[in-house]
């Protein structure tokens, strides 16, 4: 075994080890610990997403699992810990660890001040083959390192004020890809009124100001830092039509200013809006649609989004929708279809790209047991050719076994 993949397997058993710390208080008080493990093998069609000489492999993912939900007194503690080692089978220098921490405190007063603080930091493969740069076929991890807090004035109340902010560090290990590294730091206020009901209305302003810290200007290939600062006025809504309905919505209106890049300056709107719909005990329909300008991820706003992943994008549009189908009491089955249309600057070359990509996925969860899980999933993703921008096919498919005491 070479000193690599020895100090791999120590991080892997040091990770372990700690799991195995929470294991034995989460057997002695049985809640609020949870401690496990996940092994799942999956083939890949099309690994770097190209369409000529596509490379097809099978990988293994091992991971350990862990976190924590715990209320004391009025406060709220939360964390989750997710270490995992990927083996692909013939191309083995594509072999990665990844891993996702989330920590985070819900807080209130007697009074009416309330908030949250939440952590985070992860590290995964980068896409291969992203629009705006060049595709390469190199191990290419990355890594995003985020905090974000935000206090609230009038819970109980039919007005609510809030102020916030978040701060979000992403970095590349692949030298040419270090163009896209970013910071990206956001404060924001709004005000939230409900008029009658469970209606929630809210208005509020969002100031951005992010940098690309080795950004390589076109004329002269020199890597110098490039800045952007964007400007919202947000307009919110949660609205539950019905018992089984639900709508949130964000409009923004804002302007993007870039330092030296200005053909990714923008103004106009974007904003986000998803239909919850449960028309029957078992089944669940979620349909989004989300309009952003790449580092436009609203850190605060609009959670689970990735920041470095469209961070040459200029304007993408995203429509898709999931059904969640409760087929017994132990299995579940998901389906899901997404179209996204994104429109990017090329960093080294300042012209606009375009591409546009649909997915459909479809998922089977055996719940066996409320500590064994198992299932398997299938994913199609198309990438239409158009105008520099290469087109290609690749599919997933994957299963999984889990264990988790709980």
């Amino acid at each position: 075994m070479s000193t690599h993949e020895c100090k791999r397997v120590a991080r892997l058993s040091a990770v372990g080890a700690a799991l195995g710390v929470f294991a034995l208080q989460a057997l002695a008080q049985s809640q609020p610990w949870y401690i496990g493990a996940q092994q799942r093998f999956e083939h890949q069609t099309n690994v770097f997403g190209t369409s000529a000489g596509q490379v097809s492999d099978t990988v293994s993912s091992t991971s350990l699992l862990a976190g924590i939900d715990q209320t004391i007194g009025r406060q709220r503690l939360f964390g989750s810990v997710v270490a995992g080692a990927n083996r692909y089978q013939n191309r083995s220098d594509l072999n990665h660890d990844t891993y996702s921490l989330r920590l985070g405190v819900d807080w209130e007063t007697a009074g009416r001040l309330s908030g949250n603080v939440t952590a985070d930091a992860s590290q995964s493969m980068a896409d291969f083959n992203p629009i705006g740069l060049a595709g390469t076929t190199t191990n290419n991890a990355t890594r995003t390192n985020g905090l974000s807090g935000v206090v609230r004035v009038g819970v109980v109340t039919r007005l609510t004020a809030e102020l916030g902010g978040a701060t979000r560090r992403t970095r590349f290990d692949n030298a040419a890809y270090q163009i896209r590294n970013v910071n990206i730091d956001e404060l924001y206020g709004a005000v939230k009124y409900r008029p009658a009901g469970s209606l929630v209305l809210g208005v509020g302003l969002r100031t951005t100001r992010g940098d690309y810290p080795n950004f390589r200007l076109p004329a002269t290939g020199v890597y110098t830092p490039e800045g952007f600062d964007r400007n919202n006025v947000d307009l919110t809504a949660a609205w539950p039509i019905s018992g089984a309905s639900r709508i949130d919505a964000r409009l923004s209106f804002g302007r993007d200013r870039y330092d030296t890049l200005t053909a990714r300056d923008f103004s106009g709107a974007t904003g986000a809006l998803t239909w919850h719909w449960q028309p029957s005990g078992r089944t669940a329909v979620t349909t989004a649609f989300v309009r952003s300008t790449g580092d436009d991820t609203t850190l605060t706003t609009v959670p689970g989004q990735v920041p470095y992943a469209t961070s040459a994008t200029r304007v993408q549009n995203l429509l898709g929708t999931a059904v969640d189908y409760e087929l017994t009491g132990k299995i579940k089955v998901r389906a899901g279809l997404s179209a996204q249309e994104t429109s990017a600057v090329d960093l080294l070359r300042s012209t606009t790209t375009s591409e546009f990509v649909s997915t459909a996925t479809l998922g089977l969860v055996w719940e066996a047991t409320r500590a064994i899980r198992a299932g398997c999933d299938l994913t199609f993703r198309n990438r239409a050719s158009r105008s520099g921008v290469e087109g290609y096919d690749a599919s997933v498919i994957g299963c999984f076994g889990e264990f988790v005491l709980r």
